[in-house]
């Protein structure tokens, strides 16, 4: 085995194994220390063919810094804890994304569409860091996890709850305009079309 290394003769040098540049900065080693395992190298998500909010917003999922009720009221503001999505459970960046009953049911559906199957992941850190890179999936958890926080903040600040089938739909029609692919022309062809936001009328599965 140690017949395979070729050594040199100059002298050793030290590197810092927790930065791209391999040189010590603070907030790596302070990265390291509050989030231990979660130093990893944001490339893939930077690479992702997707407009740059979509980018940043997978940023500030990953280091779980957008404001969902319970950070909010962390800071002190007096809001209403209860998902709007689903009225179920308080509202936290875990619960709005993976434990609501219609994101839940919404990632299901465009999911297995698209991809085949249900990815299954506890956290948007957990899928960049242990899912092997794939351009369809990784474009569809960013564009899912954006047009579910779009839907959560529509319906606190402009309008009742669109559609299952409606986020379903702007997930599919996002998918298609970023990343060129048009395999969900079947799936229209296959399911209700999305009503307008202000029709009475109620999915099957959730209402307005």
């Amino acid at each position: 085995l140690f017949n395979s290394f070729q050594l040199s003769h100059g002298p050793d040098s030290f590197y810092w194994a927790l930065g791209s540049t391999r040189k010590f900065s603070v907030k790596s080693c302070y990265d390291y220390l509050i989030h231990p395992g979660r130093c990893f190298s944001f490339s893939r998500v930077w690479n992702c063919h997707l407009p740059p909010r979509i980018i940043f917003f997978q940023w500030l999922l990953i280091h779980n810094r957008i404001n969902t009720k319970d950070r909010l009221r962390r800071f002190g503001i007096d809001v209403n804890p209860i998902c709007v999505l689903c009225n179920l459970s308080n509202e936290s960046l875990t619960h709005l994304f993976f434990d609501c009953d219609f994101s839940f049911a919404v990632w299901a559906a465009v999911s297995s569409f698209i991809l085949g199957f249900v990815p299954s992941f506890c956290s948007f850190f957990d899928y960049w860091q242990h899912n092997p890179p794939d351009p369809s999936s990784d474009s569809l958890v960013a564009i899912f996890s954006w047009c579910i926080w779009l839907e959560r903040n529509a319906y606190v600040f402009e309008r009742p709850k669109k559609l299952f089938w409606g986020t379903c739909f702007h997930i599919l029609h996002l998918f298609e305009l970023w990343t060129g692919s048009v395999r969900h022309a079947r799936f229209r062809l296959s399911l209700p079309q999305p009503r307008s936001p202000g029709s009475q009328e109620s999915s099957s599965l959730f209402p307005l």
